[in-house]
């Protein structure tokens, strides 16, 4: 046989099995991507319906206005409440970070670190959220008609007699509100990888 062709060939057939693996390896590491994103990964206890996102809500209660900025991960286990509100009398400039089955409050105004064992509501679903249409309407609320929050389209339950309102994203609350005094609402949703590190760090100097 003549070396001289043969060496073209081998290469040839060995170029052509590198690219086919290049390409099993390509569709095997896509695979787990999209199997991660689908609901039977979630945990047991998850409490939200996605794995992780940011929440940026506008908050008035007729005395004090600011901004709320949720973020959570690992379908709520972990949670990072940002506050930065305002009224005449008070200013509420905090960080709660709930891991790990408890809480550090950090409060920006006079540079403090506490902890508690007590889980910030508003960064957990509401009662209503882990209930059944049923038991929904035994309780006193009514379905209305979506409503699109943020680009987001929630689900909404009204209490006449509370005159309460919630509207529900993936058991997230995207907007409350008890009348026209209190109200929260969304103003942006990102769905993101994790919680970015810096805003669960302590700041220096901060007393512990």
């Amino acid at each position: 046989m003549n070396l001289k062709n043969l060496i073209p060939v081998t290469l040839l057939v060995l170029i052509s099995c590198g690219q086919n693996d290049k390409s099993e390896i390509k569709e095997t590491n896509d695979k787990p991507k999209n199997e991660t994103e689908t609901p039977k990964n979630r945990p047991a206890k998850a409490l939200f319906d996605i794995k992780a996102a940011k929440i940026v809500y506008n908050y008035t209660d007729g005395q004090e206005t600011g901004t709320e900025t949720l973020y959570f991960d690992d379908y709520g286990a972990v949670a990072v409440m940002v506050v930065d509100r305002k009224s005449k009398y008070s200013v509420v400039n905090q960080t709660t970070i709930w891991k790990d089955k408890k809480s550090t409050i950090i409060n920006h105004e006079n540079k403090t670190v506490a902890k508690s064992s007590f889980r910030p509501k508003a960064t957990e679903p509401p009662a209503i959220a882990d209930t059944d249409e049923k038991t929904r309407k035994n309780i006193g609320y009514e379905k209305l008609a979506d409503e699109t929050i943020a680009g987001k389209t929630c689900e909404v339950w009204f209490n006449a007699k509370q005159n309460f309102k919630y509207c529900l994203w993936n058991k997230v609350v995207l907007k409350e509100a008890l009348g026209t005094s209190i109200v929260r609402e969304a103003t942006t949703v990102e769905e993101i990888a994790e919680i970015p590190a810096s805003v669960m760090e302590i700041p220096k100097g901060y007393k512990q």
